[in-house]
């Protein structure tokens, strides 16, 4: 790298350094995330078409039954809901609580919460960005069952020097900025010292699914096991304003670019992610078919 380019860089480095220390200062709450047990293995459930196939496997649905599990966004359309009994539920995305959204993500995520409320009958955390703590709508809805337990985690994204960046996130004031529900997922795993980690059902093969229509359209099919024949669609911004095609790469390369950071962190927190999904596109992660991982 060159003089100039090393300049850059540093420069680079101060102006993102500063942004996030000012996100910190003024969005984030310090309050640490909750431990787990040392040394103790966790299955990241995401919501990729893949998860119908595996957890159909009884030889895997009975011995996943017994881990600790983690269950993203809308998790809970799903029949295994019920029978996996998840010990964490994490969801993300402006969508899901704030006004002004379409009126689809209001009546999807309504659906959600009420669910949540009428059907967990066992201890389960229910993590949630501070960011949405403003909102008491769903607290009310959440609140009513004494089975869940709330618990609020900083997801500020940080940027800039590793030092710095590292000491945030040891504070849990902040993230990698990740633009994808699992990034959030491993994180707060790691906070809360798993030290085994599995991620099934993260196909991320997103690049197959999207174009551009002849009216200069980014549409973008996202098939979920609930959804297996998704239809090419406009990808939203915080459930409203219709996103470039520029801005839709730059989500996908923020997603796959912190995976790798995530891993480093992991690393130094003697922690291992495991990628369980076949034909997954993420390529931070050692590969590893759910069957070694829930045996091992």
């Amino acid at each position: 790298m060159s003089f100039n380019d090393k300049a850059s860089q540093f420069i680079q480095n101060i102006t993102s350094s500063s942004l996030s220390l000012v996100k910190v200062l003024v969005s984030s709450k310090f309050k640490s995330i909750a431990k787990s047990a040392k040394n103790s293995k966790l299955l990241i459930i995401a919501n990729g078409p893949s998860i119908n196939e595996e957890l159909s496997k009884p030889e895997n649905l009975e011995k996943i039954k017994k881990l600790n599990t983690m269950c993203v966004n809308y998790f809970h359309k799903s029949d295994f809901f019920l029978q996996i009994k998840p010990n964490y539920y994490i969801i993300v995305g402006l969508e899901l609580w704030s006004d002004g959204v379409d009126e689809s993500y209001i009546k999807n995520r309504l659906d959600l919460f009420k669910t949540l409320a009428e059907k967990t009958t066992w201890k389960m955390t229910f993590l949630v960005p501070f960011d949405a703590r403003n909102y008491n709508f769903w607290i009310t809805i959440i609140s009513a069952n004494k089975n869940i337990t709330i618990e609020y985690y900083n997801n500020q994204a940080i940027d800039g020097f590793k030092g710095l960046s590292r000491a945030i996130y040891n504070r849990n004031l902040g993230m990698p900025r990740s633009h994808n529900i699992v990034g959030y997922a491993l994180m707060i795993s790691i906070w809360k010292n798993y030290k085994s980690i599995g991620i099934m059902g993260v196909e991320h093969s997103w690049t197959k699914e999207l174009f551009v229509t002849k009216n200069n359209e980014a549409l973008l099919a996202q098939p979920h096991f609930y959804d297996l024949n998704a239809k090419a669609e406009k990808m939203a911004k915080a459930g409203k304003d219709q996103r470039k095609l520029h801005e839709i790469l730059r989500k996908f390369y923020l997603a796959f670019k912190a995976y790798f950071e995530i891993k480093e962190y992991a690393s130094r927190h003697n922690a291992k992610i495991y990628n369980l999904t076949e034909d997954s596109f993420i390529d931070a992660f050692e590969r590893k078919n759910t069957s070694d991982f829930i045996n091992s």
